[in-house]
């Protein structure tokens, strides 16, 4: 069985190149490829989507593009590369190590599902998603976490060329299925074999941030992120919207939440609290 992964991300830094390390060591160097969500310069091993999508006919006047359509990754690389059986694709703000990964393979190599995920199931993530969905398909959506996710030659070659007839149809409105909503839910309700992914559900692995001295070694995590500054900056928006509109228990769910999956550090939560307060 042939694979290879991808790398998703913004511009390739330290992190990134971490990232492929651990990850040539299991895949070999030939079979891991970048895609970055910005206009880079590109190599053997390495696309800019930003081009890609104005070339390829995917392009449509949505705002971030990009972040909300992660599956368009899968495309631009099997642009490049045809002879892999199967395709991970696994975004930078996931945490792993050796053993991570190898339980990830060691799962993939006793499964021939067409889609793997995280989370599978019916219904989109919230019901945002399942709207834009249902504005294009009379049919059931499904979802599931996209940060990880396998899919078949088979599967990807069928999304490109499903997703390149819905950038035709597209209306101009904001109404437009991101990644997982598409991709979940063109396979299963289109008879593709579609599962969830064990090795995921280790760690501490859905939208709570994490620093990464406060996970475990050896279990997949997300997202994960080295810095408690650009942690508490991503979240504090929503935070002291919720707060100041009265919605007390969201907050409480949330600082709980952050506080758990990350090992109980006090100082990450004085730093929520500070911001929710304004005074950082």
């Amino acid at each position: 069985m042939r694979e290879c992964v991808i790398i998703r991300c913004l511009s390739v830094g330290a992190r990134e190149r971490q990232m492929r390390q651990i990850l040539t060591r299991q895949f070999g160097a030939d079979s891991v490829y970048f895609v970055c969500d910005s206009d880079c310069e590109e190599s053997a091993h390495l696309v800019s989507l930003p081009r890609y999508l104005a070339s390829s006919g995917f392009k449509v006047n949505i705002d971030r593009l990009g972040w909300r359509c992660g599956d368009h990754c899968f495309y631009a690389i099997l642009s490049k590369s045809r002879d892999h059986d199967y395709y991970w694709l696994i975004e930078n703000d996931v945490y792993l190590d050796e053993p991570a990964v190898g339980k990830l393979r060691l799962e993939s190599a006793q499964r021939c599902e067409d889609l793997l995920i995280h989370g599978f199931a019916a219904g989109a993530s919230g019901k945002t998603w399942d709207k834009h969905y249902r504005h294009y398909y009379d049919e059931p959506a499904y979802g599931g976490l996209f940060p990880v996710v396998r899919l078949s030659h088979k599967a990807v070659a069928y999304l490109g060329q499903e997703r390149l007839r819905l950038a035709q149809r597209f209306d101009g409105t904001r109404y437009y299925p991101n990644d997982e909503s598409f991709v979940c839910s063109r396979l299963h309700n289109n008879g593709f074999h579609c599962g969830a992914l064990q090795a995921t559900t280790e760690g501490y692995f859905n939208l709570t941030r994490k620093l990464e001295k406060n996970v475990a070694p050896g279990m997949l995590h997300h997202p994960v992120s080295t810095c408690p500054r650009e942690i508490v900056n991503k979240d504090k928006r929503r935070l002291r919207k919720n707060f100041y509109r009265l919605r007390w228990a969201r907050v409480y769910r949330f600082l709980r939440a952050s506080y758990r999956e990350n090992n109980g550090d006090g100082r990450l939560l004085a730093r929520y609290i500070a911001a929710l307060l304004f005074l950082s």
